[in-house]
């Protein structure tokens, strides 16, 4: 996804945000944002080697919601791999006829002020959870044994 066309010592950060009238703009989601230092980034020369930000935990998205995948960094050194409707596709499976998603590709020089691009988008691969959601469950916590030399106060959790 992402290739390094020369050293750098600066970081960069993927995460997930909210939209303001289809842009780019919202909030980070909560434990969305993945940070990558130069030297856990995966080059690729033809966009074989995918650099993967885990999320520290999952991350809830609400059905018919619009999100963004944001990718930021302070350096001009870090590219990004794109598809380009009309072109071929880089490791030569065909040409690219049509856009793969729904979304919309935009960029930015700041972070703030978003391009649209609809004819590019993003090389990405994405996971996902899927929670059952009619099962119960049930959780027991059972405290350990306290030596009866310690005092302690009872707390009632309502």
């Amino acid at each position: 996804m992402i290739e390094i066309s020369e050293e750098s010592n600066i970081i960069i950060t993927l995460s997930i945000v909210g939209t303001q009238n289809g842009y780019p703009g919202g909030n980070i989601l909560p434990f969305s944002e993945v940070v990558k230092r130069p030297s856990d980034v995966a080059v690729s020369a033809n966009a074989t080697a995918a650099t993967n930000f885990k999320f520290r935990s999952p991350v809830y998205l609400q059905n018919g919601v619009e999100y963004a995948i944001v990718v930021i960094s302070d350096s001009a050194k870090y590219k990004i791999w794109l598809a380009q409707c009309g072109e071929v596709d880089i490791n030569g499976s065909g040409l690219i006829s049509q856009q793969p998603y729904a979304g919309v590709l935009f960029k930015s020089q700041n972070a703030s002020t978003w391009t649209a691009d609809q004819n590019q988008d993003l090389k990405f691969n994405i996971n996902r959870a899927v929670f059952d959601t009619t099962s119960t469950a049930s959780l027991n916590l059972i405290n350990q044994h306290v030596n009866n030399s310690v005092s302690y106060d009872l707390a009632n959790i309502n």
